[in-house]
């Protein structure tokens, strides 16, 4: 191959990657939220929704410490009453227009551009948490395309023993990475809280 080639392979590649990446945070991000809430809540206790797949995979496969883990009590204590006093102090908003509770309350956006402005040694580990965040989404995104691609070419008659191992393992993979998106999407939550 020539070099004009390998250019034009590297830039279709860098745009099917964001096209990924950003079907990704509609998709495997979106449901995430949907079934656990955002990690800036249920790190602080504060109840999230309870839905069918919740029940599935958090109470029967037993996953309640990989997904929708709240931070320790010491730590959920502390990050409630900081988050109200460090509002005030900074953007004068009372502790009664923000309970961190309410529905539609946006407490961790403020919080993040605080820390990204003021807090230069956090910077660098929440970037690398959101980027490995972005990154196990959109692995779980992709194969989870490739286990529909294998199941729709089954439908033709290609099933066999081979392939419904290979769909037991990829399905294995995309829960896996599943929870490591969680995982990673609840340290910089965390971190950012910190």
């Amino acid at each position: 191959m020539k070099i004009d080639q390998y250019f034009i392979i590297t830039i279709l590649a860098y745009v099917i990657g964001h096209i990924l990446s950003f079907i990704s945070s509609i998709t495997i991000e979106s449901f995430a939220i949907w079934t656990l809430g955002y990690p800036s809540r249920y790190l602080l206790a504060i109840p999230f929704p309870v839905t069918f797949t919740d029940f599935l995979v958090r109470r029967i496969l037993r996953t309640k410490k990989l997904l929708g883990k709240s931070a320790d009590a010491f730590s959920i204590s502390l990050i409630k009453n900081e988050i109200p006093k460090f509002l005030n102090t900074n953007y004068k908003v009372s502790k009664k227009d923000l309970p961190l509770d309410k529905d539609g309350n946006d407490f961790f956006n403020i919080i993040y551009h605080y820390a990204l402005e003021n807090s230069t040694t956090h910077v660098t580990k929440m970037q690398n948490y959101v980027a490995l965040y972005g990154f196990t989404r959109t692995l779980c995104l992709s194969v989870i395309f490739i286990i529909w691609l294998i199941i729709i070419r089954g439908f033709g008659g290609v099933f066999s023993v081979n392939v419904s191992i290979a769909l037991i393992v990829l399905t294995s993979i995309a829960g896996l990475l599943y929870i490591d998106f969680n995982k990673f999407f609840r340290k910089f939550s965390l971190e950012a809280l910190r």
